[in-house]
């Protein structure tokens, strides 16, 4: 039989109730309670009522030292002072008379000790009284140890099973002969009220009872309880709440017999007291439920917590009731968490839902789809593979679920059959090699794939592991000149295989959790807060709408494409762009795109496209498809994840490619402009300079005077027309023209600064500093302005990271014939050439700076200079940076 949600959830209450009335009922809460109780008794002020005990406590080992002089004396002073009662817990140690007398007057009352049977220890029997008390059936009644409560003692017995019949005990016995109307409580025991602390009762010593001590005040109108104290070394009665010293069993006694002349005895709350207790704080919460979202359920429920403790603990103060604390509040407090489970649950239903139904048209519109959820991801992965790195032949394989063998499912470049191993074992060679390698394995034992005749290729096998689960294969081939001149292309494969691996990971996982996974819609979502997600995506809807409007209304021609090299979006000047020069953007891939408008071959497109997938670095580019007399650049930008909102199923760090088009025509025209004018200058320098020079040379030819001063003239005004015509061809644009890629004068010296600045924070961190010197004369040199003190910091950081703590990087320039060089040195242990090596050419076995600094060479390299990096063990690291000088 079909039952509704909330029918279900109620009787789940129910018997949530039930269970915790049963387990109070049967005292599995009672230590829990226990301490509350002794919290309550702890906080409680005392009774105003006077004590009516007066309480004499005898040392126990000296139990035999007390005779009947002692006795009698306090008997007679005690008749004397006009006590109502007194209570001996034990039989004195007198003669019969004394007894005899005793019983005669009716004022007198003997505790009879209760003592395990010879015969069966689990049955009790009084202990015999004295000779000289047999035979006159003194009033007395029985003396027993009270039981514990997890460690204190708070009851008292009021009746003893004795050999199978239940005796008063002595507090019984005693109240019953003051008949002073008190109510005896119902019941084998009572609970004594230790509130006020232990002074509320007067103790004093027999030796101060004998001397004088029992005075009008102290005497008269009480009942005198006599004993014996806690014996030494034996430890005494722990109360509750811990108030004072631990009490002497007729201590214990006289306050127990004090509780019900008094105050009158605490109680426990009966039990349908307790179940409205249950019902009560579980129906609160479940009223609430709805009128709160989770967080301020929680608070508000954790407020009735302390509000139902503090309200029970009145009622003890005031009434002496005690109700099972600890049995209200672990029921709330299971009941409250029960119930903001169903919350989460029902708001997670209904988020779905709204997600689902109202977002999945965004969806479409805004992000591409995921690798997670789309049928071909191998596609998609080899898509990457072709756009990025420049291999010959490619085939990927992946494992088959449950079994340690692998099956090919996408081949690039080849066919699929170009497999040459054939058992697809990857438990033995070649793949056990590569597993073993864990990254790049060179197959020159075992070809993995058929040899081609026409091209030498090394082929390669890479294991995709992550996370310690096997995935696949990735087997490829490269032309062997290839791997010579991109000393980085391996470091580059690891890089892929991480990201690819990663990826794979978590679509399978994703995959096996939608499919154990139903998703529960809630049809009538009606919480607050889910209307405002549902605002909310309305606003966002709008503002992407608004969005794309102002893209289209951007003069700049913008297009962004997906990792995979997709459209993701495309303003209208860029198709407006597109058609004038007579591509088709929305049917080529970024490569393509790239390719097709700068005319770059395909190699060179891929090494920048990688450069900013992985490297997160922006390239430009001139573009040559296009109207006569236009200059436009390509602009290319990684667009990257904000770490927050890096969704768990993408790997790598970037969200698309942003390619912008600029027209460039004026500020070239600016530029040419000046350099005309520049190039003018520079020829009217010219002119001068070879007219001195003719002038001079027929002064010589003449015989004229100074001809020392003419030579100097003449050395002088020659190497002034050499340096112009040096600068005349660095600067002039040559005859392809100059774009803002290439290198261009730049102050060394304002890019050292910059450079530093670049660094502060890793120069910090390990507390270097740097030193450097500043030549007269800042020199310029040909370098890209904004990458130059990159390069710069780059420099420093990795010799920040090798230099000793608290060191210092030595920094000196100088120029030489047509050049300008920088020496950067770090103090420090030094590496050798190899470990230098490895560290510049395969970044991930050491670190970040190193990395760079691999790249940064190729950098320099493109700017006709030159980089180089060399280390002495125990010396140091020194990289040398000579970049062409502008004179």
């Amino acid at each position: 039989m079909y039952l509704s949600k909330e029918l279900r959830r109620g009787l789940s209450i129910l018997l949530l109730i039930g269970a915790f009335f049963a387990a109070d009922f049967f005292g599995l809460f009672s230590r829990l309670n226990d301490i509350f109780y002794d919290q309550f008794t702890l906080a409680t002020p005392g009774p105003k009522e006077k004590s009516q005990v007066l309480i004499i406590e005898a040392p126990a080992n000296l139990r035999g030292a007390y005779g009947e002089a002692t006795w009698r004396h306090i008997l007679t002073e005690a008749r004397s002072k006009g006590a109502k009662k007194v209570v001996f817990t034990f039989y004195p140690n007198v003669s019969r008379e004394f007894y005899v007398e005793a019983k005669a007057k009716g004022d007198v009352l003997f505790g009879r000790a209760v003592i395990p049977s010879t015969f069966d220890p689990d049955k009790k029997v009084f202990e015999k009284v004295p000779a000289a008390a047999a035979g006159l059936s003194l009033p007395s009644g029985a003396w027993i140890l009270p039981s514990s409560h997890s460690a204190t003692y708070h009851e008292q017995y009021l009746s003893v099973d004795v050999n199978g019949k239940a005796q008063d005990s002595l507090t019984t016995a005693t109240l019953k002969s003051l008949k002073s109307g008190v109510t005896i409580p119902k019941g084998e025991t009572f609970m004594l009220n230790f509130t006020g602390g232990v002074d509320r009762a007067p103790v004093i010593s027999i030796e101060l009872a004998n001397s004088g001590g029992l005075i009008d005040e102290l005497v008269r109108g009480r009942t005198l309880v006599i004993g014996f104290g806690t014996p030494l070394g034996a430890p005494g009665l722990k109360i509750p709440g811990g108030r004072g010293a631990e009490l002497s069993l007729v201590e214990y006694f006289g306050y127990g017999l004090d509780t019900l002349l008094t105050t009158g005895a605490p109680t426990n709350a009966q039990p349908w007291v307790t179940a409205l207790l249950l019902v009560m704080v579980t129906l609160v919460p479940y009223l609430i439920r709805n009128l709160f979202d989770q967080g301020q359920f929680v608070v508000v429920n954790s407020i009735f917590a302390v509000a139902y403790v503090a309200a029970l603990g009145l009622l003890f103060a005031t009434l002496l009731v005690f109700s099972p604390v600890a049995t209200t509040l672990l029921t709330h407090l299971v009941i409250v968490g029960l119930i903001g489970q169903w919350k989460a649950v029902d708001e997670t239903q209904a988020v779905r839902t709204l997600v689902i139904e109202s977002s999945v048209n965004l969806h479409k519109r805004v992000f591409p789809t995921s690798f997670v959820d789309v049928d071909e991801h191998w596609s998609h992965v080899i898509s990457v593979v072709n756009q990025l790195l420049d291999l010959e032949r490619v085939i990927f394989l992946e494992r088959i679920p449950g079994d340690h063998r692998v099956r090919e499912v996408i081949a690039l470049n080849c066919s699929i059959e170009d497999i040459n191993e054939l058992r697809r074992d990857y438990e033995r060679a070649p793949y056990s090699d590569a597993i073993a390698e864990n990254g790049p394995c060179l197959v020159d034992k075992r070809i993995f794939m058929r040899p081609r005749e026409d091209i030498v290729e090394a082929q390669y096998l890479v294991p995709l592991i992550f996370s310690g689960e096997m995935l696949g294969f990735w087997a490829f081939t490269i032309d062997t000149a290839r791997i010579e001149v991109t000393p980085v292309f391996l470091s580059m494969v690891k890089d892929f295989t991480a990201q690819i691996s990663e990826l794979l990971y978590r679509r399978y996982y994703r995959q096996l959790s939608a499919e154990g996974t139903g998703l529960s819609l809630a049809k009538n979502p009606a919480h607050a807060n889910i209307k405002e997600l549902d605002r909310t995506i309305s606003l966002l809807n709008r503002r992407l709408s608004q969005l794309e409007d102002v893209l289209d209304e951007i003069s700049v021609a913008t297009i962004l494409y997906d990792l995979f090299g997709q459209v993701i979006q495309i303003n209208q000047s860029m198709v407006a762009l597109s058609e004038e020069v007579g591509v088709a953007p929305h049917n080529l891939t970024a490569l393509d795109f790239i390719m097709t408008l700068t005319g770059i071959d395909l190699s060179k497109a891929r090494r920048h496209l990688s450069e900013v997938v992985l490297n997160h670095r922006s390239v430009a580019f001139p573009i040559t498809a296009g109207a006569a007399g236009e200059s436009l650049t390509i602009n290319i930008y990684p667009l990257l994840h904000r770490e927050q909102e890096r969704s768990g199923g993408e790997a790598f760090q970037i969200q698309g490619i942003l390619c912008e088009i600029w027209d460039v025509s004026e500020i070239e025209s600016i530029y040419q402009n000046r350099e005309r004018a520049f190039k003018e200058l520079l020829a009217s320098v010219a002119t001068v300079g070879k007219s001195l020079l003719t002038e001079t040379a027929e002064s010589r030819a003449t015989g004229s005077k100074g001809e020392a001063t003419l030579d100097t003239v003449m050395a002088k005004t020659r190497e002034m027309v050499d340096m112009v015509e040096r600068v005349e061809k660095k600067i002039v644009p040559d005859e392809e023209g100059r774009s803002f890629a290439r290198a261009i004068p730049v102050d060394t010296h304002e890019a050292l600064i910059n450079a530093i600045k670049l660094a502060g924070h890793d120069l910090t961190a390990k507390k270097v500093t740097v030193s450097f010197d500043t030549p007269e004369r800042r020199a310029m040199a040909l370098a890209a302005p904004t990458a130059l003190p990159e390069v710069m910091a780059d420099i420093l950081r990795a010799l920040s990271h090798t230099a000793n703590t608290s060191g210092e990087i030595e920094i000196t320039s100088r120029g030489s014939s047509g050049q300008v060089n920088f020496s950067f040195f770090a103090d420090g242990l030094g590496l050798s050439p190899e470990r230098l090596q490895e560290m510049l050419y395969q970044p991930d076995t050491f670190g970040d700076g190193f990395a760079a600094l691999g790249q940064d060479i190729e950098t320099v390299r493109q700017w006709q200079g030159e980089m180089l990096v060399t280390s002495e063990v125990g010396h140091g690291i020194t990289v040398n940076l000579s970049l062409e000088a502008i004179h």
